[in-house]
């Protein structure tokens, strides 16, 4: 079987072809009192095949990248509620790209 994602959570820990339900968890786990002394409190996940990367970060910032495509820039949202994280991670979990590219990402400077 080929793995296609990977999520590495608060405390490093690497999750290959995470469920939805372990997504949602490691997300909601970023504002817990466990990941206070985490030194990178975020969670991101990749799809190999695409390149693209979601990273959520503690101080409600989702960045996204694509590791695959050099001339990609980084784009971030600001203020991303918990919940429109969660449907995001979800998108990229189901590889529906297209829902992903249509938020208003704004260009990393």
């Amino acid at each position: 079987m080929k793995t296609h994602r990977c999520m590495i959570d608060a405390f490093g820990r690497m999750h290959i072809d995470p469920t939805i339900e372990k997504i949602r968890t490691q997300l909601e786990m970023l504002f817990t009192s466990d990941t206070e002394d985490c030194p990178h409190r975020d969670l991101s996940l990749s799809d190999y095949t695409s390149g693209y990367v979601l990273t959520y970060h503690h101080n409600r910032i989702l960045t996204l990248e694509n590791t695959e495509h050099s001339d990609f820039q980084i784009q971030f949202i600001s203020g991303v509620a918990l919940e429109a994280a969660f449907t995001l991670f979800k998108d990229l979990n189901n590889r529906d790209f297209a829902s992903i590219l249509k938020h208003p990402w704004r260009l990393q400077s």
